[in-house]
């Protein structure tokens, strides 16, 4: 598994879903070290998986996630970009909140691009963040 893109257009090739709960769990975390309200890590919604949903100073955040194993190197993660991203990404977060119930309440969308690097033994040490890249 040199690299995988999670993203809401393309689904993890050769990726666990241990390791897929694992880098959305570290990604989660460090928005919450950040001051943001985590809404959503690695939820299956009817649209497919949503990799992690937060909140904060009143807008969305959405990223689109890239993993690579320990050693390889993918440039940054907006290389994980592909056209239909943003709208899929969209897509993913009426549907999680359809899902559950609940009414949005009309804030602004930003759209990261995150990669996630793995170590030998598949655990996430580190993420690249590119704010605002779709």
């Amino acid at each position: 598994m040199p690299i995988a893109t999670w993203s809401a257009t393309k689904a993890p090739p050769n990726i666990s879903e241990e390791t897929i709960a694992a880098a959305a769990a570290f990604v989660a975390a460090h928005y919450d070290e950040e001051g943001y309200t985590i809404l959503a890590t690695a939820e299956q919604t009817t649209q497919g998986l949503l990799p992690l949903a937060a909140r904060r100073n009143g807008h969305f955040v959405l990223p689109s996630l890239r993993v690579a194993e320990h050693g390889t190197e993918f440039g940054p993660p907006i290389g994980a970009y592909e056209h239909d991203t943003p709208s899929a990404l969209r897509a993913l977060l009426t549907s999680w909140f359809s899902d559950t119930g609940q009414i949005p309440p009309p804030l602004p969308l930003r759209l990261d691009a995150v990669g996630v690097y793995l170590d030998r033994d598949g655990a996430p040490v580190a993420l690249d963040i590119v704010q605002s890249a779709y």
